[in-house]
């Protein structure tokens, strides 16, 4: 493994062209997320895009064609991060959605910006502890660590947790009596994945087999079901022509039946959830369901007054599929 350290637009043009196989991105969001330059909005929406696609356009020369990105991206403003990278002439092949509970909302109290802006003092009625600042967390809202690990487990965790209490406090004015409990913001719990492709070169197997990019290998990404057997049955089937009241008819027969034990997981969705107890607690909301068993059922026509006959008791066909197992529905989803 090779790390390069720098600035990514400039190490990019070190790279010769149609050397990277994909490319897995967090790039800012353009949100001045807080107040930090890097993630500043260039002066507005159409600066940060063409700052975006410069990159891109970059990115778009060192890939392989057919070559992957998957790109994240913030959902105020994924449009964009998705905009910058179609200008720098990449396709849009989908977006995964990712579904989590820890997101913590960076909302204005607008009672307590009301009072503040009128210089009114507000009583404090009491405190309380966790929230961005929590000790048990570890962090302050916004992914930087405050506390080590150590520091955490040690005897001085109520120290820290003492340290992190906010006062509660009650309106003062009546406006801000008017606004109390309003905010600004909804709680982030979904973030954009913008799942990318360089043009192929031809179609997908002339670019596979020409550079090895341009498909995604959907056998080694199944989401696992927790060893439980997943069954697809198929049969031989074959035709033959059955003449009735002088016309020609044609039915099916079987000449046998397979059985294939497929264990390989359910097909890759383009959603994904954390699995912390909130996620699947909403989810279990919906009950359990169960997966229909793979079965058999008549093959051939069933009209009686046609003149047709219903095939003998033996002759059927299988129902493809079947995974024989249940749970919430969050088992089809990473």
């Amino acid at each position: 493994m090779k790390l390069i350290n720098g600035d990514c637009l400039e190490k990019l043009k070190e790279l010769p062209d149609n050397s990277v196989d994909a490319i897995v991105t967090d790039p800012p969001a353009g949100i001045g997320f807080m107040n930090k330059e890097w993630d500043s909005n260039k002066g507005g929406r159409d600066e940060w895009m063409k700052w975006l696609t410069e990159v891109f356009t970059e990115a778009k020369r060192v890939l392989k064609a057919g070559g992957h990105c998957l790109v994240w991206a913030l959902p105020r403003t994924p449009h964009w991060t998705a905009m910058a990278c179609e200008n720098a002439g990449f396709e849009v092949r989908d977006c995964v959605y990712h579904i989590q509970s820890q997101g913590f909302p960076k909302s204005l109290n607008v009672s307590k910006a009301i009072d503040k802006k009128f210089g009114a003092e507000r009583e404090v009625i009491g405190k309380k502890t966790g929230g961005a600042h929590s000790a048990n967390s570890g962090n302050n809202g916004f992914g930087q660590g405050k506390y080590s690990n150590a520091e955490r487990e040690n005897s001085n965790c109520e120290k820290i947790k003492t340290e992190n209490m906010s006062t509660i406090t009650a309106p003062a004015t009546d406006k801000a009596k008017q606004y109390d409990g309003y905010g600004s913001q909804l709680k982030p719990a979904v973030e954009c994945w913008w799942l990318l492709r360089k043009p192929l070169e031809g179609s997908i197997v002339d670019n596979v087999l020409k550079h090895g990019t341009g498909a995604i290998n959907i056998d080694k990404s199944r989401i696992e079901i927790n060893n439980e057997k997943v069954v697809s049955i198929g049969s031989n089937r074959k035709f033959k022509n059955l003449q009735e009241d002088g016309r020609n008819k044609k039915t099916e027969y079987n000449t046998g039946n397979y059985v294939i034990n497929n264990t390989t997981g359910r097909f890759p969705a383009n959603l994904i959830h954390d699995g912390s107890d909130a996620v699947m607690e909403e989810f279990q909301k919906y009950g359990e369901s169960k997966s229909s068993k793979a079965e058999w059922k008549p093959m051939g026509y069933n009209a009686e007054d046609s003149g047709w006959k219903r095939p003998a008791q033996d002759n059927y066909q299988p129902k493809i599929g079947g995974y024989d197992d249940s749970g919430s529905v969050a088992r089809f989803f990473y």
